[in-house]
């Protein structure tokens, strides 16, 4: 159910991993009741400048963002992946334009070793039907993930990564993250606002341990947490507004809609950042505040 109140700052378009264009996804958003959007891609801007222009035609705001995966060692948890938004960051700025840039080819050094390890484990997948699949986007595991409910050996996308692609999966390969506090850094220095991500989850069967993780960001310069989150339900959210007041975050929240051919449940706007977080954020990252 839609939030009339709100704005879905976390969206994924085929510029990644989503299922829509981003021009799909602004008009499906401009149909719901949602204020505003922001688009996330994972490690890339590529969809941000056609989205913001079908915003603008659609009378919709956009705000341009990035989704960034990076590395953290917790001293209690130990190795942690750590998802950070950017919102709002000049993508001419040197280090986050060389980061994007090299994240595109290291996606896809990484998802043609993911292949291989697959077909050694008996699915034959073939790479170039994971390009096909992935098109223009940046290679992701979600691409790998369709060709193999494609082929018909997993039928639930949470099966897929459970048994094949997760963190502790036998078909997991690893790549080349950012340091957290570097991530937060570059953003900042680019211009842009600095939020942790779904912080329900470390892509490790764990919780982010923010207790040892958000004092070295926020020192860094982060400014959010994402609090309010797709298929998460709000009983837990009370916990992160707590942890967010106390550290002084602003907290947001969106969808991470990737398309609801991938999980049927999670629709733009099913978690919305609240009408005053989000004219704060807008604030934050000098965007001109909507008129809601």
């Amino acid at each position: 159910m839609v939030d009339a109140r709100g704005a879905d700052l976390h969206t994924h378009t085929t510029a990644s991993d989503g299922a829509l264009t981003p021009t799909e996804l602004v008009e499906l958003a401009a149909k719901s009741e949602v204020l505003a959007i922001a688009v996330t891609d994972h490690d890339t801007i590529d969809g941000v400048e056609e989205a913001v222009r079908v915003g603008r035609e659609c009378d919709l705001l956009v705000i341009p963002g990035v989704e960034l995966s990076t590395d953290w060692e917790s001293p209690v948890q130990g190795p942690q992946t750590v998802h950070l938004l950017g919102y709002a960051p000049d993508p001419a700025a040197p280090a986050l334009a060389k980061t994007i840039h090299e994240a595109k080819f290291d996606r896809e050094l990484r998802g043609e070793a993911i292949v291989k390890r697959l077909n050694e484990l008996g699915l034959a997948i073939a790479w170039e039907r994971v390009l096909e699949i992935a098109g223009e986007a940046r290679i992701g595991r979600p691409h790998i993930a369709r060709a193999i409910m494609e082929k018909g050996y997993e039928t639930s996308w949470d099966r897929v990564f459970e048994r094949w692609l997760g963190n502790a999966a036998p078909g997991y390969v690893g790549r080349t993250k950012l340091d957290t506090r570097d991530a937060v850094e570059m953003v900042v220095v680019a211009g842009g606002v600095a939020v942790v991500a779904h912080p329900y989850y470390d892509f490790h069967d764990g919780t982010l341990d923010l207790e040892n993780l958000l004092p070295p960001l926020i020192e860094a310069g982060l400014q959010g947490l994402e609090v309010y989150y797709g298929g998460i339900d709000p009983k837990e959210w009370r916990q992160y507004l707590e942890i967010a007041a106390t550290h002084g975050l602003l907290t947001t929240g969106g969808s991470d809609f990737h398309g609801n051919d991938l999980a049927p449940e999670i629709t733009v706007g099913c978690a919305v950042c609240p009408r005053e977080n989000l004219l704060r954020l807008c604030e934050m990252a000098g965007i001109s505040s909507p008129d809601v």
